[in-house]
């Protein structure tokens, strides 16, 4: 029995870790009966407000309406699911957003143990599950699936499976449009693990390390391709988003001054008490910690490649003129919550996840009764 525990440890702490973190949203779901219904944006159960609500009709229906600017490959896995088990589709969707977040846990514990972070790994987890919108990896999103795919690509790219590496980050980029940022991140891996491994660099060598990079952007393209088919517009899921009235633009690049610009109207303009200035203060505090965060990583020695994939994460959502849902976005920008595992004071760390707690609870509580949030 000894030589189990000790032989699984790993997957049977995240299990431990994940099953109390169920049992703390089953008692904040419990709570959520103090906040008002907002009627309108709900789903058929409270993890599938908002975007559920679309990523179970793709499953079901397949593309029509709005759903075009919805990657595909989540619903067709909650599909799978739901034919194969013959349950409900909301069911579905919980199941493969919980199974996903075990691997998820699993696999970015096996890459910080690779990595040599020895001392950190369960600190950079509790950050990573403390940050106030991971409650969404146990909704019926893509979160935890997108993140498993991009945490994967990165261990199997730093223990030399190229191919691998790329055909998961294929999956990635089936999944969220973001995805595509892996490109250049595995680019530029395989050039640092290239200069370490070779003193001489052939073409052949470049062939041998940078032609698997051809699989990373097939699952965007596949989806493009289908939309060009059977819409003749292979940017729809782009053109289509100023349709959920988020303020994104639909194609026009928006630079990170003008939105910066925009947020300060909305301060000036709103009431602090109002829900709107609210979670605006929520997405420019992100972004801005974010950002700040990324740059002492770097200056900490994190693996560049993870800075760079996850600077791409912060910064691609503004082009669309807004920071709507970047504290969602956030999640997969995963060098930051590393750098804050490695924080030395064992008690701001404490401080800083049982803040982050806490105030996930309070973004849980209003997600589930039909607010937006992220």
């Amino acid at each position: 029995m000894r030589k189990f525990l000790k032989k699984h440890k790993a997957p049977l702490l995240i299990l431990l870790l994940l099953s109390i973190w169920r049992v703390y949203f089953i008692i904040i779901e419990s709570l959520k009966y103090f906040v008002p219904v907002r009627e309108g944006y709900l789903g058929f159960i409270p993890q599938g407000n908002f975007d559920g609500v679309y990523y179970i009709a793709i499953s079901q229906y397949w593309y029509r309406g709005l759903d075009q600017a919805f990657f595909p490959l989540y619903s067709m896995i909650v599909w799978i699911v739901t034919k194969t088990f013959s349950i409900n589709p909301s069911g579905a969707g919980l199941i493969v957003s919980i199974i996903s977040l075990f691997f998820l846990l699993l696999i970015f514990y096996k890459l910080l143990i690779f990595d040599k972070f020895n001392k950190s790994p369960f600190w950079v987890l509790l950050f990573f599950i403390s940050f106030p919108a991971s409650f969404f990896l146990g909704n019926i999103y893509t979160e935890s699936l997108f993140i498993f795919f991009i945490l994967a690509s990165f261990y199997l790219a730093r223990t030399k499976h190229r191919v691998l590496a790329c055909i998961v980050a294929a999956f990635a980029s089936g999944t969220r449009v973001v995805g595509i940022f892996l490109l250049p991140a595995l680019f530029f891996e395989f050039y640092a693990q290239l200069k370490e491994d070779k003193k001489r660099i052939t073409k052949r060598d470049f062939i041998a390390y940078f032609s698997p990079l051809f699989f990373v952007p097939l699952g965007l393209v596949s989806y493009m391709g289908f939309l060009w088919y059977k819409y003749a517009d292979p940017l729809l899921f782009v053109h289509i988003q100023p349709s959920f009235g988020a303020g994104r633009s639909g194609g026009e690049i928006i630079l990170l001054p003008q939105v910066l610009f925009r947020y300060v109207k909305i301060f000036l303009s709103v009431s602090p008490s109002s829900m709107i200035f609210f979670i605006s203060a929520l997405e420019i505090i992100t972004l801005i910690l974010g950002l700040l965060i990324l740059a002492l990583a770097y200056r900490k020695g994190i693996r560049k490649s993870y800075i760079l994939f996850s600077f791409c994460v912060l910064i691609f959502p503004t082009l669309s003129g807004t920071l709507s849902s970047l504290p969602r976005y956030f999640l997969a920008s995963f060098a930051v919550f590393i750098f804050l595992g490695q924080l030395k004071s064992k008690v701001l760390k404490i401080i800083l996840i049982v803040l982050s707690f806490l105030l996930q609870a309070i973004l849980a509580i209003l997600f589930f009764q039909g607010y937006f949030v992220s």
